[in-house]
């Protein structure tokens, strides 16, 4: 009984630690990539998820990495992509 506990015990705090890192992460977004600035920017533009260019520019601008940059346009709503769950922070 005591093993399982124990286990118990580290599963919360694995999920403790996940729910923290979560949390730092939307701070961060929000703080290096603003929604309003990042929708202003975006205005009139179609994404192609597939390499496109122009996310590329935007994470220069905004001194992140592509990648980030794209989960956050996702988060936001301005990318669509079929599949990816953001309550898992954008990922499949």
């Amino acid at each position: 009984m005591t093993r399982r506990r124990s286990r118990t015990m580290e599963q919360i705090r694995a999920d403790e630690r996940a729910a923290q890192e979560a949390e730092a992460n939307a701070f961060a977004y929000a703080l290096l990539m603003p929604a309003d600035l990042l929708r202003r920017d975006c205005a009139g533009h179609t994404f192609d998820i597939a390499g496109d260019p122009f996310i590329k520019e935007l994470a220069h601008r905004y001194k992140v990495d592509e990648e980030v940059m794209t989960l956050r346009l996702v988060q936001l709503g301005l990318i669509r992509v079929p599949g990816w769950d953001l309550e898992k922070g954008g990922k499949p």
